[in-house]
C-alpha cells in the first residue's frame, strides 16, 4: 500500500512537470515577436516621450526623434505604432528616424502605423513580407544610410534634399504601403505588391547614393564604378 502512494505521487509529479513544460511553451509562442524589436537609445535625448512594448508597441515622439535599433524586426501579427507630436499636439508633419544597426536585413512581417513622418534605415536592407501592412503620413524606407545631420537638414527646411549614403542594403516590399508621399531607396529596390501614394508622390530609387527633392521634383543616383569601365 505503501508503495502505491509513492507510485502514484509519482505519477502526480510527473503529469505536473508535464503540464508545467506545455504551458511553458504555449506562452512562449509569442516571445520572439515581441523580442525582436530591440531598441538601443532611446534616452531623453531621442526624442521619445514614452514606449510601451509589447504585441502592440506604442512609441511617443516629439518632431525630429532619433531612435537607434538593434532591430526592427517583426513577426505577422505584431504592430509597431507611432504617436507623433510637433509643439504639444499630434501633427502629421513630426518625423522620426529609426535606424537599424545590424548586419541583417530588416524582416517586417507586421503592422506599422504612425500619423506622421516615419523614416526606417538599415544599410544592411530592408523587408517589407507578404501580409505586413505600413500605414503612415510618409514613409522613406531606406538600405543606405542617413545620417543625424542629414535627417536634421531636411528637417531645417523643405528645400533640402533627402541625402542617402554608405551601406549596400536592397529594399523590398511584398506587403501594402499606404501613405501620402512613399520613397523606397536602396542599391536595389524591388515592389511586388501594393504602394498606395495618395498624394500621387512614389519614388523608387536604386544606387550606392541618392540624394532626392523632398518634393520628388529631383533625384540624383550615384552608382559605384565597378573598375571594368562600366557604372
Amino acid at each position: 500500500m505503501e508503495r502505491l502512494k509513492k507510485d502514484s505521487r509519482g505519477r502526480c509529479w510527473r503529469k505536473v512537470t508535464i503540464y508545467l513544460l506545455v504551458c511553458c511553451l504555449i506562452l512562449n509562442t509569442s516571445l520572439p515577436a515581441v523580442l525582436a524589436l530591440e531598441a538601443v537609445d532611446m534616452g531623453v535625448n531621442s526624442g521619445v516621450i514614452s514606449t510601451t512594448f509589447g504585441p502592440h508597441t506604442v512609441i511617443d515622439t516629439d518632431h525630429g526623434a532619433i531612435i537607434n535599433w538593434n532591430s526592427f524586426d517583426t513577426s505577422t501579427g505584431e504592430i509597431v505604432e507611432f504617436n507623433q507630436f510637433l509643439g504639444g499636439v499630434e501633427s502629421s508633419a513630426s518625423a522620426v528616424l529609426n535606424r537599424i544597426i545590424s548586419a541583417s536585413p530588416t524582416q517586417f512581417d507586421g503592422a506599422l502605423n504612425a500619423n506622421g513622418r516615419v523614416f526606417v534605415v538599415n544599410p544592411a536592407g530592408i523587408v517589407f513580407g507578404s501580409g505586413s501592412t505600413v500605414n503612415v503620413a510618409q514613409l522613406v524606407a531606406s538600405g543606405l544610410n542617413m545620417s543625424d545631420a542629414a535627417f536634421n537638414a531636411v528637417l531645417a527646411d523643405p528645400a533640402n534634399q533627402m541625402e542617402f549614403e554608405g551601406g549596400n542594403g536592397e529594399v523590398t516590399n511584398h506587403g501594402s504601403i499606404n501613405a501620402d508621399k512613399v520613397y523606397l531607396i536602396g542599391t536595389k529596390v524591388m515592389n511586388y505588391m501594393g504602394v498606395f501614394a495618395t498624394d500621387g508622390l512614389m519614388v523608387l530609387a536604386a544606387g550606392d547614393n541618392v540624394y532626392l527633392a523632398q518634393d520628388g521634383s529631383q533625384v540624383l543616383v550615384e552608382v559605384a564604378d565597378t573598375g571594368d569601365g562600366t557604372a
